[in-house]
């Protein structure tokens, strides 16, 4: 069966980078940002975290906007190898989420150059915050630091390399 090659529906770019996760550990992560055509959208977008807003969303009429930017973020579970997989996933993201950052009246602000410089922006947040991004990100760092039990079922390195050990040598035996 041959592999199927990746399409997008939308323009996008991407940055990849480490960050040290809640237990020291060096991870990689790949964050995307996908320019998203307005009329291919309904005609409201909704904000969301407006603090002046009693229900913390606002709705805005997106007659005159023309495209929106989303983010998301992939992050790779250590075990595994870059085989560009993480920018699928955080494209994924960008589109299923809608993390808006940003709306745009001139389709023609939005450019390679502009777009690139804001992902290294987010990149660089995300690396001293990835629970603004990750969902279960905090919740899970504040488990671990309360329990010092890994709230997922994910294994550092060297466990990893450990059981690699541990099975290299009863295979030979």
């Amino acid at each position: 069966m041959a592999n199927k090659v990746w399409e997008p529906e939308y323009r996008y770019e991407s940055v990849s980078g480490k960050f040290n996760d809640y237990r020291g550990n060096e991870r990689d992560f790949t964050m995307v940002a996908v320019s998203i055509p307005v009329e291919s959208m309904e005609k409201d977008v909704i904000a969301v975290h407006i603090p002046w807003f009693d229900d913390g969303n606002a709705v805005y009429n997106a007659s005159n906007i023309e495209k929106l930017l989303a983010i998301g973020v992939a992050v790779r579970s250590m075990s595994d190898k870059d085989n560009g997989l993480g920018e699928r996933i955080a494209y994924g993201k960008a589109v299923k989420y809608m993390n808006h950052v940003l709306y745009v009246t001139h389709s023609g602000m939005v450019n390679t150059k502009m777009v690139k410089a804001l992902l290294e922006q987010e990149a660089e947040h995300f690396k001293k915050d990835p629970g603004s991004y990750l969902t279960s990100y905090n919740a899970d760092k504040e488990k671990f630091v309360k329990t010092g039990k890994i709230a997922c079922a994910e294994k550092t390195m060297e466990e990893i390399n450990k059981t690699n050990l541990v099975n290299y040598f009863k295979n030979r035996v």
